[in-house]
């Protein structure tokens, strides 16, 4: 554009690149990304590994450092940036066919959250389903 100084416009993008490391560094100093609080009693042992996977996600399988560049960049640029972070839930089941149960077994394999049905030959199907 006439009458406007290019200057100006170089000094602003200079400062713009030097504040992406400061806003980067504290993303990239630590390895656990997350700290989680349960909310309620039965919420701490998924909360245990929730923290450690998502933990684990960001610092061995994902590249933080390039994502956090482009975070940086952006955030210069328009002041403001949302991320969307998520993954795919998958339900692993396994069932197993026992012939003889005794109701100590059963409560203990309900207490863990499987579920035990009685098949046609008296035997007894157990299914456990957890989430990988």
């Amino acid at each position: 554009m006439d009458g406007r100084s290019r200057i100006v416009w170089k000094l602003a993008k200079k400062q713009g690149e030097a504040l992406v490391s400061n806003l980067v560094k504290p993303f990239i100093a630590t390895n656990e990304i997350v700290d989680m609080v349960p909310r309620t009693a039965q919420d701490v042992y998924k909360t245990d590994i929730y923290q450690k996977l998502i933990n684990h996600f960001w610092s061995v399988d994902f590249d933080n450092n390039a994502f956090l560049k482009t975070v940086g960049r952006v955030m210069t640029k328009e002041g403001t940036v949302i991320w969307r972070i998520g993954w795919e839930k998958v339900d692993k089941t396994k069932r197993i066919v026992v012939n003889q149960m005794n109701p100590k077994m059963m409560t203990a394999i309900i207490a863990r959250g499987g579920k035990i049905n009685e098949l046609a030959d008296g035997s007894f199907e157990i299914i456990n389903e957890n989430i990988v």
